[in-house]
């Protein structure tokens, strides 16, 4: 992929709405494809409220103000 071979990321991105569920990750042809395609493990959905989740190939990480250490809650979870 061009953007990856110049050194772009998929580092984050918002989806509309201003719900909790719209930041969830859509699947294998949506949000988590280009994981795959950017060759990364993790990626930040943001709705139009502010409110954050942290996605990788198989879950979602909300995260809330009190969540500090992003890396830790996902090896946690996925553990």
């Amino acid at each position: 992929m061009e953007l990856k071979e110049h050194g772009f990321r998929f580092s984050a991105h918002t989806h509309p709405g201003v719900s909790d569920i719209v930041l969830d990750a859509s699947g294998i042809l949506g949000d988590r494809m280009v994981l795959v395609l950017m060759d990364q493990e993790r990626s930040l959905i943001l709705n139009a409220a502010g409110p954050r989740n942290v996605f990788d190939m198989v879950g979602n990480t909300r995260i809330t103000k009190f969540s500090t250490n992003v890396t830790k809650l996902t090896k946690l979870k996925l553990n």
